[in-house]
């Protein structure tokens, strides 16, 4: 288990993600087209949500669901426990932490129990088109993994790695098995092994080694943008209109992650 100090917070990321914060803006700034050439969303997905008619309550169950109390009370009490267990080192910021923090964040910022419960389904409808893939993936996924093909990939692109184009070789691999399985989770599970494996065969640290993973991850995600289907939803925009940006994004990840990954650890 690694800590997050090893990995998000590294120097190595603080820099390439700083770099990246720096440069995208500048490229995009760059690439906005004039006034009259710009191309805006479309009205009719953005018409305002209906706002929600409060229920009377006529029964106690049905008043603990309405009242703004109940979710302030549970989602204040949710985030001070948090809080005190984190100044106490009881937990880590890890993803079970995160996910809590938005299950009582959601609670408070609701108002109440129902609310909080009709807004997640207003929020997975959006991300509908997401849910209905991933099956999908995992089963290109399986079939990579039982073919053998995804430790093929890895483990050719390794084996002819040294100390310092291991990181590199590590980001291509993620990225190229990433054009297949866009999903971060099913790569690691296969990917992990082999590529922990070499690198600490190679001296290379293993926050390093995570990282170049991640970087790989989502650098080819920019060439399929699933991940913004319910952004999209809410500008009223399509695919197409973005995937111009993000093909130069993937361009500059490209060719700027590798040359920090040599010279940075």
């Amino acid at each position: 288990v690694l800590p997050v100090e090893e990995t998000l917070f590294s120097p190595l990321n603080l820099v390439v993600t700083g770099t990246l914060c720096v440069l995208i803006p500048l490229v995009f700034a760059l690439m906005t087209p004039p006034e009259e050439e710009r191309v805006g969303p479309d009205a009719t997905q953005l018409a305002p949500p209906e706002e929600r008619a409060r229920v009377a309550p006529d029964s106690v169950p049905g008043w603990l669901q309405e009242t703004p109390a109940v979710g302030a009370v549970l989602g204040v009490a949710g985030l001070g426990v948090l809080f005190a267990a984190w100044l106490a080192g009881k937990v880590q910021l890890d993803l079970d932490l995160v996910n809590l923090l938005f299950l009582f964040l959601g609670v408070t910022l609701q108002g109440s129990l129902r609310a909080y419960v009709e807004a997640v389904a207003e929020g997975a409808r959006g991300a509908g088109a997401i849910i209905v893939q991933f099956p999908f993936y995992f089963g290109v996924l399986g079939v990579m993994k039982a073919s053998g093909m995804i430790g093929w990939i890895s483990e050719g692109l390794v084996s002819v790695a040294s100390e310092s184009s291991f990181p590199v070789l590590a980001f291509l691999s993620a990225g190229v098995v990433n054009l297949f399985v866009p999903s971060g989770g099913g790569q690691w599970a296969v990917q992990g092994e082999i590529l922990l494996g070499t690198g600490a065969d190679l001296g290379v640290d293993p926050g390093v080694t995570v990282m170049a993973f991640s970087y790989g991850d989502a650098w080819t995600n920019m060439l399929q943008p699933f991940w913004a289907l319910p952004l999209l939803g809410i500008m009223g925009l399509k695919a197409r209109d973005i995937i111009g940006y993000t093909g130069v994004v993937f361009l500059l990840v490209g060719v700027l992650v590798p040359l920090l990954l040599v010279t940075l650890p």
